[in-house]
């Protein structure tokens, strides 16, 4: 089975520095924080051209304490584009915030801004951007989003993708998530919160760790700290990850670019158009028929994927729990979106395969009717 992730292929690729790297840190007996959590969220913060990153325990923590962090209180309402992973309104509904799906664009499944500004109401607070697969966000025009919301990146899957968020301001706090599957992932949970100066960074850590400062155990921004710290061993690994990050995502665009040229007359590529530039996280094309595709697929050892079956103001768990506007581009996005293998590990032969089922199956369960247009 072609799988559309294989983190067990990954280590097997750099397995001598991993191991190596996991196994200093078993040896030096500091698990919790230290010098090699440090190191890591330095390094981080450089790759990313942030000032300054503090570790989380996972992705979702990290968007939690960011919230946090920017001072919302239960009761405001959070912005977040439609298409997403639930943690992205998840993040928001464990701290009592009410989280507000708004729809996407016409051309990609990222937040539309025209969308967000009719969402505005009083109770608002925060913007979720989501840089979904990588995909680059268009910039939020001038004006348009009150200065008194907080502008928030939910960068889970954009690690390596060039000028995110590019905007008349900057959002405030980026949120990371090292899971296993991103292309900067971790042998377990963990995750980081980018920010953009030190004393967001200090708050941060305190979040992290109930609060604790000198004076004892306090609120920060009005909350009672909890209990999520990037672990050591994982910041050994994904030290590792971070340097060997650019090699790894050229092969990501180079196959990436193969599979759109072998299937575009099939399938629409949810791609910008040009060069492939972005880290392709996961890269999505759009088929009438999804489901069928997967079970097909699979039939024929190809593993495809759903991201995302259903929009956000569809998920159960938000049903009377949110604001909920109509996302039609959103609904009709999720019920065609089809994720294909594009792993750095796959071999020429592998990338071939993929294509040769893809073009069968198509040819018997239909193409794409725009396939062949620009995304």
């Amino acid at each position: 089975m072609i799988r559309l992730h294989d983190p067990g292929a990954r280590h097997r690729a750099d397995a001598a520095a991993r191991e190596a790297a996991a196994l200093a840190v078993l040896r030096g007996g500091r698990y919790v924080g230290g010098d090699v959590v440090d190191a890591f969220l330095a390094e981080l913060a450089t790759a990313t051209g942030w000032p300054a990153a503090a570790g989380a325990a996972s992705g979702t923590d990290a968007l939690s304490l960011a919230l946090m962090a920017a001072g919302l209180r239960p009761g405001d309402e959070v912005l977040v584009p439609a298409v997403s992973f639930f943690a992205t309104a998840g993040a928001a509904l464990r701290l009592g915030l009410r989280p507000v799906p708004v729809d996407v664009g016409p051309a990609l499944p990222l937040l539309d801004p025209e969308a967000a500004a009719g969402a505005l109401g009083p109770a608002v607070r925060a913007l979720v951007q989501v840089p979904l697969f990588g995909l680059p966000l268009a910039p939020l025009p001038a004006g348009l989003i009150p200065e008194d919301v907080v502008l928030i990146d939910d960068q889970a899957q954009a690690v390596g993708s060039p000028s995110l968020g590019a905007a008349h301001r900057p959002a405030r706090f980026a949120a990371l998530s090292f899971y296993p599957t991103k292309v900067l992932g971790a042998a377990g949970d963990g995750g980081a919160v980018l920010c953009r100066n030190a004393e967001d960074a200090a708050a941060l850590r305190r979040l992290g760790h109930h609060g604790a400062s000198a004076a004892g155990f306090e609120a920060v921004a009005g909350w009672t700290g909890v209990n999520s710290r990037l672990d050591a061993l994982q910041a050994a690994v994904l030290g590792v990850e971070l340097r060997s990050l650019p090699a790894r995502l050229a092969r990501r665009r180079a196959h990436a670019a193969r599979l759109r040229e072998g299937l575009g007359e099939r399938l629409r590529f949810v791609l910008p158009t040009g060069p492939i530039t972005h880290n392709c996280s996961v890269l999505v094309a759009l088929h009438p028929d999804p489901a069928a595709m997967v079970a097909a697929a699979a039939a024929r050892g190809v593993e495809l994927g759903r991201y995302y079956p259903r929009p956000l103001s569809a998920e159960p768990a938000l049903q009377g729990r949110a604001r909920l506007p109509p996302c039609p581009r959103a609904a009709r996005f999720c019920a065609e979106a089809l994720a294909l293998p594009c792993r750095e590990d796959l071999h020429d032969h592998e990338l071939d395969e993929v294509i040769d089922v893809l073009r069968a199956l198509t040819a018997a369960l239909g193409p794409h009717p725009a396939a062949g247009a620009a995304a």
